[in-house]
């Protein structure tokens, strides 16, 4: 599918990577599971944080939450001891018990101590994806959270609707995964992977542009209030974004979190006390050697 970077090459003033992806960060890895049969539209996202096995080579981390209405698992131990000992789970809001279960399992195939001597934090974040799919089947299972770490890859990344974008929704629009990455003038690498699922049509903004305010004159379009929608459409409450990097930076990752939202406001509104929901940020650093 085209990328932003094919219609409009200039936004931004940093470079790229070589695959504009979160996978530029040296060692990470992204696979998806995708779901779509029926009502069933949903998936899990997978990424190894720069390591092929975080539980025993530990990764610094943290998280940030804009608005804490959110489901996640594993956040509150990142926040407390600073490190990351899993792969990161993306998924649909009521799937999310069932995917820490199979990761659990996953991981204390190749760790028997896990439950013995040690115990182990699986992270899974989480958006609802409960109006284009039927949420209530809770459809994602061990299956697809296997196949979503075994196809775990190197290189460009699938996005769009793949894995837990499938049922995705942001400003009104159709979404899934994005991904991106920008090289600093130090020479270090940060990455993005976000799944977009907010907003108001009549928010968004394309490099500084009203797009939707623009796209209001298209049939079907109607007015709430000062705000606009889609005929039938409810604004989505949650968005989730992992960044990683290697760099000097361990000191000021939950500042990297908080001015990543930045970059959220520029597509859509200024205010983050307006209720779009859970947006957790957990970055995944050099490795915690």
């Amino acid at each position: 599918m085209p990328r932003l970077r094919d219609v409009f090459p200039t936004i931004g003033i940093l470079p790229t990577g070589p695959h504009n992806a979160i996978t530029d960060v040296s060692g990470v890895r992204v696979g998806h599971a995708t779901l779509a049969e029926g009502a069933v539209r949903t998936g899990v996202t997978a990424i190894f944080p720069g390591t092929d096995d975080p539980y025993r080579d530990k990764v610094i981390a943290a998280a940030a939450v804009l608005n804490g209405y959110g489901k996640s698992i594993g956040v509150m131990q990142i926040e407390e001891l600073g490190t990351l000992e899993t792969p990161i789970l993306l998924t649909s809001t009521l799937n999310v018990p069932r995917v820490a279960d199979a990761l659990l399992t996953y991981l204390m195939e190749g760790h028997p101590e896990i439950g013995v001597t040690e115990t182990v934090n699986p992270v899974v974040l989480e958006c609802f994806d409960g109006y284009l799919n039927d949420a209530r089947a809770r459809a994602v299972g061990e299956r697809e959270v296997r196949a979503a770490l075994s196809g775990a890859v190197r290189g460009a990344v699938a996005e769009g609707n793949v894995g837990a974008g499938t049922g995705m929704r942001c400003m009104g629009y159709k979404s899934g995964i994005g991904t991106a990455s920008r090289l600093t003038d130090s020479g270090h690498v940060l990455g993005l992977l976000v799944v977009p699922n907010f907003g108001f049509p009549g928010d968004l903004l394309i490099a500084g542009v009203p797009v939707g305010r623009e796209l209001l004159a298209m049939p079907g379009r109607v007015r709430r209030g000062d705000r606009c929608a889609a005929v039938g459409d409810r604004p989505a409450p949650f968005g989730v974004a992992v960044l990683s990097g290697h760099g000097p930076h361990r000191r000021h990752q939950r500042m990297d979190q908080r001015r990543s939202r930045r970059g959220i406001h520029r597509i859509s509104h200024p205010d983050p006390n307006r209720p779009d929901g859970d947006e957790p940020f957990v970055p995944g650093g050099r490795r915690n050697s």
